[in-house]
């Protein structure tokens, strides 16, 4: 796996609203597909997720109770380790949530589960994003500064998991959630120095070779900013899987475009192939800024030497149709 290195971006305007933002849930749970008691306690959990689809989930399979579940031994060491950075290696189901460790007595199903996390505000945002790119994943992860506030040095985790993975398990359980299938952290995460600067921005980038076990279009990932101090959250996010290309408020409704778009990753020029009218287009950061729009003739390459190294989406349209693709500029 290769790390690309941390870049500082501060974003200087005249105005701006030095505002918290919504704090969200995130709910880690720790399970495996030979333990009875999680299949007898998890279905109440997952249709809790399903009620609440704001809060984000993984879900870790340590090696304990039973070393031979099929979904820990695909990264043993990986979903050890996060269940031991809690202090919960031994016997599942367990569950974390926003950092905070739940009594086992704690009811999966029960209607109140996340209301002591909900309604929560962060000076922080966060913005993650993964990319397809050949052989590899690449990923882009922003943490941004929207508030005041008093972090230094905290805990920066990014995991890739799969939305659902199926698979009979001994235990009964057919189909896995959001299971956890590689750290592109420490599984106890990475040192991130905040800024006290509303507006800054930290943004980290990633880049891991394909496992053949994994099903591309279901991955996505889930980043965690935690207190270095006692593993509370600061924030999470949670990207679009793999592939899917449009980020919230790009897609359209029009029909779509018959076309190709590359290279991928692009250093000069960015060409749209199957073609055959002038269009507009418009590319977007990862954050959904837009970076650069304009209008090409049929067969004309769009100049993108100009743009940010990092994962892009464009956006080709005209007065009928449009499409959307993500690609990784270098």
């Amino acid at each position: 796996m290769k790390k690309i290195n941390l870049i500082v971006v501060s974003i200087l305007t005249v105005f701006f609203a030095d505002a918290q933002v919504a704090k969200k849930v995130l709910a880690e749970h720790f399970t495996n597909t030979k333990c009875s008691i999680c299949a007898s306690r998890n279905p109440g959990l997952i249709q809790n997720f399903n009620n609440n689809p704001d809060v984000l989930h993984v879900s870790v399979h340590p090696s304990a109770p039973y070393s031979d579940c099929f979904l820990n031994n695909h990264n043993p060491s990986e979903n050890d380790a996060r269940t031991n950075f809690y202090g919960l290696y031994g016997s599942t189901p367990k569950l974390v949530i926003n950092g905070v460790i739940q009594p086992t007595s704690t009811n999966f199903g029960g209607a109140t589960l996340f209301n002591n996390f909900t309604g929560d505000m962060s000076a922080i945002s966060m913005n993650s994003e993964v990319l397809i790119a050949g052989s590899k994943l690449e990923i882009e992860v922003i943490v941004k500064v929207e508030a005041a506030n008093s972090f230094n040095t905290e805990k920066l985790t990014v995991f890739l998991v799969e939305d659902t993975v199926f698979y009979d398990a001994p235990n009964g359980e057919k189909q896995h959630y959001n299971v956890f299938r590689k750290a592109l952290t420490s599984e106890a995460g990475d040192d991130i120095v905040i800024s006290q600067t509303t507006n800054d921005s930290v943004i980290e980038r990633y880049s891991i070779d394909i496992n053949s076990g994994w099903d591309l279009e279901r991955m996505k990932v889930i980043a965690i900013l935690q207190k270095s101090d006692d593993k509370t959250l600061i924030q999470a996010d949670e990207s679009m899987n793999a592939g899917h290309n449009a980020p919230a408020g790009l897609s359209q409704k029009k029909p779509k475009f018959a076309h190709q778009i590359y290279p991928s990753p692009a250093s000069a020029v960015l060409n749209v192939e199957g073609l055959t009218t002038n269009f507009q287009y418009e590319i977007l950061d990862s954050a959904g800024n837009t970076m650069q729009a304009g209008e090409n003739y049929a067969g004309e390459p769009i100049n993108v030497v100009q743009l940010k190294s990092g994962i892009h989406f464009i956006r080709v349209y005209n007065a009928e149709q449009h499409t959307v693709s993500k690609f990784l500029k270098e």
